[in-house]
């Protein structure tokens, strides 16, 4: 008699936890839906966008009005984070005839693959550069294997939209952040796996071991020195001007 009360019970805790997580899934999955209705001029659906939560600056920042009415045709396009949003101010690190950034400062890899369907509107460039790959990500502490599964979706769209283009992906610097540093090199490395064909760039040669303060414009961000650097590496390595 215990071993059947004990059993009906078990049985009752699991499909009460089983009902409360259909549940919250329901939940997110119908607040998804009506976020993406409401935003399906900025955004596509995207699997990751059930597991990040999407970058707000991209409209409140004025990106996303900005990229979607940018109509020029651009030989190069810069997909990126703040890396690239603080860089591409730094003198003589792009040339605005040739290159579109294409970045927004807070971006992960989930918000590159929402909007790149919306805010490059270049038909055939030459090169899509990609900077950072999954810096965000690991810096809100999203699990590495979610950060590999998303990149492969996101390397996955670029190809099939962009089949003739270069892809170039540039890996995560060293920062002041362990969490970052501990795990950048791991998912570097199942994302380059996966994406043999297309051009990875190592930023490191551009930094000091250990690194230096001087770098840095503060725990997380490089200065103009590194971030010529790494241009440089683009160029030497995948022979892409920008």
């Amino acid at each position: 008699m215990k071993r059947i009360l004990f059993l009906f019970i078990t049985l009752l805790f699991f499909t009460f936890c089983s009902n409360q997580d259909n549940s919250k899934k329901r939940e997110r999955d119908l607040l998804l839906g009506l976020f993406l209705a409401q935003n399906a001029s900025v955004y596509e659906q995207a699997d990751c966008q059930l597991f990040y939560t999407l970058n707000p600056v991209y409209v409140s920042g004025g990106y996303a009005e900005r990229f979607i009415s940018d109509r020029n045709q651009y030989l190069n396009i810069i997909v990126g984070d703040s890396t690239i949003d603080i860089s591409h101010k730094f003198e003589g690190y792009f040339n605005p005839n040739l290159t579109q950034i294409n970045a927004v400062s807070g971006d992960t890899l989930c918000d590159y693959r929402s909007r790149i369907g919306k805010s490059i509107n270049t038909s055939n460039p030459s090169i899509i550069i990609t900077s950072t790959i999954g810096g965000n990500d690991l810096l809100r502490s999203i699990p590495n294997e979610r950060i590999v599964e998303t990149f492969r979706d996101y390397n996955s769209n670029l190809q099939t939209r962009f089949p003739s283009t270069k892809r170039i992906y540039i890996e995560v610097h060293p920062t002041f952040v362990d969490k970052a540093n501990l795990n950048r090199k791991i998912i570097s490395a199942q994302m380059r796996a996966l994406s043999q064909d297309a051009c990875w760039v190592d930023p490191d040669p551009c930094f000091s071991s250990p690194l230096l303060q001087s770098e840095m414009l503060d725990s997380i961000h490089y200065a103009k020195a590194p971030a010529l650097c790494i241009k440089n590496l683009v160029k030497t390595n995948c022979g892409g001007e920008f």
